[in-house]
């Protein structure tokens, strides 16, 4: 085992007498990173009082690329004393330090000094992280220390046991939380919550806000991650709530604009590097790939320069209030609320969350979970036709700005104002079954031809009416609709997820532009949406749908999905046929007659009048979900 020794001597900075900032050097190679970190340290006193401290860091509160960059590396943590107060004056310490390389092997680095210099920094109260829960967990930290000193003696009984994952962060693959260790693990624990596993519940707040202070901005982030839990811990609320129906706490999430991360003082190399991100949705090129109105026409708080959007959800209006009202009050005066966002649910007579229009919603979501996944084909009968299995690349960026961005992850998010006029669209149903002759029970399939499913989410290319036993089946393709005399080439479901029968790109191909949605509708309703009401008696403006999604490449997710599918007459077109029109609900541009077949798979079809578009675009902007760790060390 190499020793390496080592002289802490004036490098260590002690705070406020009640904790230490540990500073120190260390030499890394190239394809080194800083793996595990323990360290010890004494202080004996005159007055025979002492202090001792435990730290134990992971590589996330290292920055291996930083340090290489600088080629003037160090480490850094908060200890707080056990026993006295830390003084300034001399101290001994000692230091475990495990390096890892890229093939995974190990190299010990020790230190160990008897005269350490401690000099009063006059810091004030230190950020302490999560050390305070981590010095709670010193039997864990030990346990771990005893397996660090084994794999470093080559004890392999002692470090990996059969079956016990190895740890590895593997992008393109998909990812089993319960089993997730080391740099997998770290990415769990610092991730935020709802990218891999919806998480927004029936009320939402969204806060919009521009920092006009770096330091503020900065501070006021870092204090709002005491308020946000990890992806880890959300999967396992979620796991306890299904046991016991002890519900978790409210969701808080965070999202930085380019302009934002520009505003928080952000090194440009290190700013998320998406074309779409950097111009942001207000950009000409950006509306003209989107197909969006001018923005002048947008509310205002859209046409306003946004650094942040906070989301607070919870499943209570109350819980809501609560946790929104503990994020204002760290908004200080140069931090600026510019508008909020209100959501609040929609269900069907089963309790299915629905839309506006009265269609079961979110449905057919790409899962990233081996336990997801588990569940959705053990849910499936008979063999799989459509595979909603996604490997993690297609969903987690590496976050250039944190700490270690080999382990800490984030998402490109999308969000979208959509004001939905209900009374147009239940108009348009009326009308389509009348220009097709569809009477009675059969009147419903009218608009089942727009969305692509019936209102209860049974696909329209599966069957002619209503009524899939629930869950609503995901498990379909339009291999045997290729026609499109079933569900029309323009629907809605079709459009926007055409499961390989696009007609353009090969099905794996297609494949890359799904992206993970995780919409909440908006707005009051008088009327009972599942209730059967002429279209006069429905809202013409005032509700809709927050459109939010995450991505890895905005370019060729959701802009390809925007501009080459939704907002494009010619697809899908798997025939080479005539163009079957934009998408009904959310295409935006001119539209034109549309081409549906009165009887369910027959093969005589009859054109109809050209339906009006009931879903306008009140403003968006794109965001990055950095990770936890990133905002923790602003």
């Amino acid at each position: 085992m190499k020793n390496t020794g080592g002289n802490f001597n004036r490098v260590l900075e002690i705070d406020a007498g009640k904790g230490v900032w540990l500073r120190g050097p260390l030499g890394l190679e190239d394809d080194q990173t800083l793996s595990k970190m323990y360290l010890w340290l004494w202080q004996s006193h005159g007055d025979r009082t002492g202090a001792v401290a435990t730290a134990f860091l992971d590589g996330e509160e290292f920055d291996s690329a930083a340090a290489r960059e600088r080629g003037d590396a160090e480490w850094r943590t908060m200890a707080e004393a056990v026993h006295g107060e830390f003084r300034a004056g001399p101290s001994i310490g000692m230091a475990l330090a495990i390096l890892e390389r890229e093939d995974g092997s190990i190299t010990p680095y020790w230190w160990s000094d008897s005269n350490i210099r401690l000099e009063d920094t006059g810091r004030g109260s230190a950020p302490t992280s999560d050390k305070s829960t981590r010095l709670a967990e010193l039997e864990r930290e030990n346990r771990e220390l005893r397996q660090a000193i084994a794999q470093v003696l080559n004890i392999p009984s002692a470090v990996s046991p059969s079956g016990v994952p190895k740890g590895k962060l593997d992008l393109n693959n998909t990812l089993s939380w319960k089993t997730a260790a080391g740099n997998a693990a770290t990415m769990l624990k610092e991730l935020q919550p709802n990218i891999l596993h919806p998480h927004v519940r029936d009320h939402l707040s969204v806060l919009f806000l521009r920092f006009d202070d770096q330091a503020e901005g900065r501070t006021f982030l870092r204090k709002l991650t005491g308020l946000m839990k990890s992806a880890r811990q959300h999967l396992q609320e979620v796991e306890d709530f299904k046991a016991t129906g002890k519900p978790g706490c409210s969701y808080v999430g965070v999202g930085l604009t380019h302009a934002g991360y520009e505003a928080l003082g952000v090194d440009a190399r290190r700013i998320p590097g998406d074309t779409s991100f950097a111009r942001g949705m207000k950009d000409p090129a950006s509306r003209n790939t989107l197909h969006d109105p001018p923005a002048s026409t947008w509310e205002p708080l859209y046409r306003e320069e946004i650094h942040a959007v906070v989301l607070v959800g919870d499943a209570t209006d109350g819980a809501v209030g609560a946790t929104r009202n503990r994020v204002l009050d760290l908004v200080t005066g140069s931090i600026i609320v510019l508008d909020e966002e209100t959501g609040l649910g929609q269900h069907n007579g089963s309790g299915a969350a629905i839309e506006h229009f009265g269609y079961v919603d979110g449905l057919s979501q790409p899962l990233f979970l081996d336990e997801d996944i588990k569940a959705g084909k053990d849910n499936t009968p008979g063999p799989i036709v459509w595979d909603p299995e996604f490997h993690l690349d297609r969903v987690l960026v590496k976050d250039p700005a944190a700490p270690n961005p080999d382990v800490h992850c984030g998402s490109y998010f999308v969000f979208r104002k959509l004001e939905q006029n209900v009374r147009l669209f239940k108009q348009a149903e009326d009308d389509l079954a009348q220009a097709l002759g569809l009477d009675g029970g059969d009147r419903g399939r009218a608009g089942a031809m727009l969305v692509g499913r019936f209102q209860d989410g049974t696909p329209l290319t599966v069957q002619r009416t209503p009524g899939t036993p629930l869950p609503v089946t995901n498990n379909f393709d339009y291999g045997a609709d290729a026609d499109g005399r079933r569900c029309p080439f323009q629907a809605h479901m079709r459009t926007a997820n055409p499961r390989g029968s696009g007609g353009i790109q090969l099905p794996s191909d297609e494949r890359i532009h799904i992206l993970a949605r995780r919409g909440q509708t908006y707005g009051q309703r008088t009327d009972d949406p599942g209730a059967d009401l002429p279209p006069s008696s429905r809202p013409a403006g005032g509700v809709g749908l927050l459109f939010m999604a995450f991505n890895v490449d905005l370019g060729q997710q959701f802009d390809f999905v925007q501009d080459r599918w939704v907002n494009n007459p010619g697809f899908p077109n798997p025939n080479g046929g005539a163009e079957p029109g934009l998408d009904p609900v959310i295409g935006q541009g001119a539209r034109k007659e549309g081409t549906y077949f009165p009887i369910w798979d027959a093969a005589a079809s009859r054109t109809t009048a050209a339906v009006p578009q009931a879903v306008t675009l009140k403003g968006g902007e794109y965001f990055f979900m950095p990770s936890l760790a990133f905002l923790r060390y602003l």
